[in-house]
């Protein structure tokens, strides 16, 4: 009797294949969770950087005379505020967000201070972040 050739894969080339998808599948698996945790961390950080601007531009339109000239954490405006970042899990994502005001020079004509706004919160994965910004302010 004589046998036929069929057409076809053998086993070891269908498992080789389904090993290779598997790892190609796992690949991918880890590229999608890695950009949602980037795009999740980048979401937090343009609310916190809007924060801080927000507090920048409010010291900004206070005015440098109304800014004290060395900035304590007794004066009012320089106290740490909590502030809320969005929502996670039904619960509050909150940070502190922090003034410095220093002279730059003393005795300076200009009264040209330093001002200095941050924000620290510990993201929804629990790692603590910051976000500062520092400017030069003087009276026109």
């Amino acid at each position: 009797m004589k046998l036929k050739k069929t057409r076809g894969f053998t086993l070891i080339e269908v498992i080789i294949s389904l090993v290779i998808l598997g790892i190609l599948a796992g690949g991918v698996f880890a590229t999608i969770s890695f950009s949602k945790l980037m795009s999740i961390r980048t979401q937090e950080k343009a609310i916190a950087i809007g924060i801080v601007e927000a507090k920048m531009n409010a010291l900004k339109e206070s005015g440098v005379p109304n800014l004290p000239p060395d900035c304590d954490q007794t004066l009012n405006n320089c106290q740490p505020e909590e502030v809320t970042l969005g929502q996670w899990g039904g619960a509050p994502l909150t940070g502190t967000l922090t003034t410095e005001v220093k002279d730059t020079v003393p005795a300076d004509p200009l009264k040209m201070k330093e001002v200095k706004v941050t924000l620290q919160w510990a993201d929804r994965f629990g790692q603590d972040r910051t976000v500062s910004v520092v400017t030069a302010m003087y009276q026109e």
